[in-house]
């Protein structure tokens, strides 16, 4: 979700009507807060005004675009229908995220507005530590402004793809999915599936918080106040959500699914999380198709299952995964970095039990938690380890707003000179 943007966005965040001072006194207004144009740049992470979530939540964040000033742009989302930008709430000096959403962009169907209602919907109903909140949402202009908690490190996804392309390490990946598990066990008890797990819907603090998003295809399983053994809904707007989703979920039939096939979704996000790479993410779409229907079963790659895929039973000198990065293995000659490291037996169980074909036999969130993948999961070490892991690894950048002096003290002459007194002749 957070990538890096190189295309300058524009704002102007000096300039007022009625200003009365010089255009010489405006350039050197806008000179100490002009940034470089054109060039990204990181997050201030150092900066005190980055508050943790409890702090913002007792902030006054009124719907009010003027309450919020925006500094740059993290990246387009939803097919460039929507960005994600960083934010400064202006009374208090705290950052924040606002997501805009081109509201002219959206049809009025399911797969439009109605799933971004429902989206923000269940953000305001999902009161849990680990699934991410929103503070605010209004429509300013054309857009609407969704104010949310400004995550430094950005998604899973995006620790992956810039930091961590071999995967991540065991440990890290334990807490991780340890306290998505926790949200996910929450959510299912609510009477709702999320349908969307994924790296890319997992983010990161750089205190080391793991919080869930994504609600937009989540669904209810409750009809008229009665808990339903099965949806049969197919979600909409799934094309970058199949590889991801369950094999009962892609047949369509009379079966239908249920919390269950969440948890599909969860080995398969453990399968990428470890190696970098999601399961098949090389085939086409009806070839996957037939690849899950036919039971086949993604696994770790780890030196075990590649050399027993190999037909290599020979005892190799492989490295065991210390658990906190995943790309520090260095390579034996020209092979690929799964040569080198060994994944626990309870890690590849837990993958096993997850991806399992048959709904029926996967466990539910609540009793994965037991699984012995987490018993090196320590409370006390959730957000240390992450937070130690994430130290060394750049906060997402953005593209600062950029309007020169010149073109603000343009703008403004421009509204000094305008004559208000004239009259429209419609004759």
């Amino acid at each position: 979700m957070y990538r890096d943007i190189v295309t300058p966005c524009c704002c102007l965040k000096t300039s007022r009507i009625g200003y009365s001072g010089s255009s010489e006194e405006l350039d050197n207004l806008t000179a100490t807060q002009k940034p470089t144009e054109g060039k990204s740049q990181v997050l201030p992470v150092d900066d005190p005004h980055f508050s943790t979530i409890s702090i913002m939540e007792g902030q006054d964040l009124k719907p009010v675009a003027s309450d919020y000033q925006i500094l740059g742009l993290i990246c387009h989302v939803y097919d460039g229908s929507a960005s994600i930008h960083v934010a400064r709430h202006v009374s208090s000096g705290h950052y924040l995220s606002v997501k805009k959403v081109d509201l002219d962009m959206l049809d009025r169907e399911e797969s439009g507005l109605g799933s971004l209602h429902k989206e923000l919907s269940l953000m305001r109903l999902m009161q849990h530590e680990h699934v991410l909140p929103y503070y605010s949402a209004f429509v300013a202009d054309r857009e609407l402004w969704v104010v949310l908690p400004l995550m430094e490190q950005g998604s899973a996804r995006d620790l992956l793809d810039k930091h961590f392309p071999d995967g991540l390490g065991e440990t890290a990946i334990a807490l991780i999915l340890h306290d998505i598990l926790l949200a996910l066990d929450y959510i299912h008890q609510m009477g709702y599936i999320h349908r969307s797990i994924k790296a890319s819907h997992i983010f990161l603090s750089r205190s080391g918080g793991v919080y869930l998003s994504g609600f937009r295809t989540a669904i209810s399983m409750i009809r008229e106040g009665q808990r339903l053994r099965a949806i049969h809904d197919f979600p909409a707007n799934t094309v970058q959500n199949l590889h991801w989703l369950a094999p009962e979920t892609l047949e369509q039939n009379l079966l239908g699914y249920d919390s269950r096939s969440d948890i599909y979704s969860l080995g398969i996000t453990a399968c990428e999380l470890a190696n970098g790479c999601i399961p098949f993410s090389d085939m086409v779409p009806m070839k996957m198709l037939l690849e899950k229907i036919n039971s086949t079963t993604p696994k770790l790659l780890d030196s075990v299952t590649l050399r027993d895929s190999e037909g290599d039973t020979s005892d190799s000198q492989t490295r065991r995964d210390s658990g906190i990065g995943g790309s520090s293995y260095p390579t034996l000659g020209n092979e690929p970095n799964p040569y080198n490291r060994q994944f626990s037996a309870e890690f590849h169980n837990f993958i096993e039990v997850c991806l399992r074909h048959d709904p029926n036999k996967r466990p539910s969130a609540a009793e994965l938690l037991q699984h012995e993948f987490f018993k090196q999961v320590k409370k006390k070490t959730t957000q240390e380890v992450l937070s130690s892991m994430l130290q060394s690894v750049k906060p997402v950048s953005y593209t600062p707003c950029y309007v020169s002096s010149t073109d603000v003290a343009n703008s403004v002459r421009n509204l000094e000179s305008i004559n208000l007194s004239d009259e429209w002749d419609f004759d």
